[in-house]
């Protein structure tokens, strides 16, 4: 079973809260910029490179405010995901069946005069 990890909005990648100003969030950008550069963690240089790449790019959407302001809508237009059990319903019996119950029961009472003539 493959595991799924949940979705990490911008702000969670640079570790700002969703009403941080624009000089909050380039502060953050900047020290988790530092702190990732693969010049400074060269044993571990692909994920760096990964994680940064990473940063760059929700920067990139909360550093402009158009951009962040349609991310923010966005975000605010997911639905709530529920984890309560689907109420399943019983399905209504199809209209063939309650057709041929009445056919049934409007020629039954035909079906022995019906004999009675052919002899």
């Amino acid at each position: 079973m493959k595991k799924t990890m949940p979705h990490r909005t911008c702000y969670d990648i640079l570790s700002v809260p969703p009403n941080a100003s624009g000089a909050v969030i380039r502060a953050a950008w900047r020290s988790q910029v530092m702190r990732l550069h693969p010049d400074h963690r060269p044993e571990d240089r692909i994920r760096s490179e990964a994680q940064l790449r990473e940063i760059n790019q929700a920067y990139a959407v909360l550093k402009d405010p158009a951009r962040r302001a349609a991310y923010d809508l966005t975000l605010r237009a997911k639905p709530a995901i529920s984890l309560a059990p689907v109420k399943r319903t019983k399905a209504p019996a199809p209209r063939w069946k309650k057709t041929a119950l009445t056919l049934r029961e409007i020629f039954w009472p035909l079906a022995p005069v019906e004999a009675s003539h052919g002899r």
